[in-house]
C-alpha cells in the first residue's frame, strides 16, 4: 500500500487544500501440482497408471482512491474521509489461472503389443467455463516377436500408430500486442489500456503411423513414419470492464478482435540410426 499527500507546504497541495492518493496493490503468484503413479507387472503383463493435477496462476488486486480540499490536514492521507472531494475507488481484479487435471495408462503384454492413453483438461476460467481438451492414444505390435522369431536377421520390427492433441496458452498485455501482429488492433480508452489484453492459443492435432526395424541385435535401425497434422494459432483481444466518466468498471470479459491462422503439415519421416562400435568396454 503506498499512501501519498500533497500538503499545503506544495503548490499542488495548496492550490487543493490537500491532496492524496492511497495506492493498493496485492500479489499472489502460484504452482501446486501433485501425482499418483501406479505401476506393476502381472506375469507377462505390464500396467502402468498415473493421475494429477496441476495449478499455476497469478491473482492481482489494484485499487486506488483520490480525495482533495481537506478540512483537515492532521493525518494526511490516512484521513481520506476528511476530504470534501473524493473520487470514487477505482479498483481492478486480474486473475490468470490454470488449472488442469491429467491421467495417463500404458498396458504392454509381454514385449508383444502395447497400447497407452492420455488425457489432461485444462481450465482458464476467466476466459471460458468450457475447459480446453486434450487426448492423445497409442498402439504398437512387434510383427517380429509375434511371428517371425525364427527369422534372426530382424531383431524387431514394430508397427505403431498414434493420435494426439496438444495446447499452449499466454495471456499478453495489450501494449505488447503490437509486437505480434503486424495489421491494426483495436484502440482502447487511454488509461485504460491495463484493463485489456490477449489471450493466445497454440492448438496441434496430429495423427500418424510408422513401421520400425531393428537389425544385427538392435544395432541398426530403420524407421518410417507418415504424419498428418493440423495447428492453429489464435489471438482473441478482450476487455474486461468499461470506462466511464474516468473511471472503470469491472464487467463480465468480451471479445473486442478474434483472429486464426491454420496451417496443415502432411508428409514422411524416415530415419537410420547405429551403432558403430559396441564391446564390453
Amino acid at each position: 500500500t503506498r499512501s501519498v499527500w500533497y500538503g499545503n507546504g506544495t503548490s499542488y497541495g495548496y492550490a487543493q487544500n490537500g491532496a492524496a492518493s492511497i495506492i493498493t496493490s496485492d500479489l499472489l503468484r502460484y504452482r501446486v501440482n501433485s501425482s499418483l503413479k501406479f505401476a506393476r507387472y502381472f506375469s507377462t503383463h505390464h500396467l502402468v497408471a498415473s493421475l494429477g493435477f496441476e495449478a499455476t496462476g497469478l491473482l492481482s488486486r489494484y485499487s486506488t482512491q483520490n480525495g482533495t480540499n481537506f478540512f483537515d490536514h492532521s493525518l494526511r492521507a490516512l484521513g481520506m474521509s476528511y476530504a470534501g472531494t473524493k473520487a470514487k475507488i477505482h479498483e481492478f481484479d486480474d486473475v490468470h489461472a490454470r488449472n488442469g487435471v491429467f491421467a495417463d495408462i500404458s498396458y504392454d503384454w509381454n514385449g508383444i503389443l502395447g497400447v497407452s492413453g492420455q488425457f489432461r483438461a485444462d481450465f482458464l476460467s476467466q476466459y471460458s467455463e468450457t475447459p480446453y481438451l486434450y487426448p492423445a492414444g497409442n498402439a504398437w505390435v512387434d510383427i517380429h516377436k509375434a511371428l517371425m522369431t525364427s527369422v534372426k536377421e530382424i531383431s524387431s520390427l514394430r508397427i505403431s500408430a498414434g493420435y494426439g492433441h496438444a495446447g499452449y496458452d499466454e495471456s499478453l498485455p495489450y501494449e505488447l500486442i503490437h509486437k505480434y501482429v503486424a495489421s491494426s488492433i483495436p484502440s482502447v480508452p487511454v488509461g485504460a489500456e491495463n484493463y485489456h489484453n490477449a489471450l493466445l492459443r497454440l492448438d496441434t492435432k496430429e495423427w500418424n503411423v510408422s513401421l520400425n526395424a531393428g537389425f544385427l541385435d538392435e544395432r541398426m535401425h530403420l524407421g518410417v513414419s507418415y504424419y498428418d497434422r493440423l495447428t492453429e494459432d489464435s489471438m482473441n483481444l478482450n476487455s474486461f470492464g468499461s470506462v466511464e466518466d474516468f473511471y472503470w468498471h469491472s464487467a463480465p470479459m468480451s471479445v473486442l478482435q478474434s483472429r486464426m491462422t491454420r496451417i496443415a503439415n502432411k508428409g514422411f519421416e524416415f530415419d537410420v540410426s547405429g551403432q558403430i562400435f559396441r564391446n564390453k568396454d
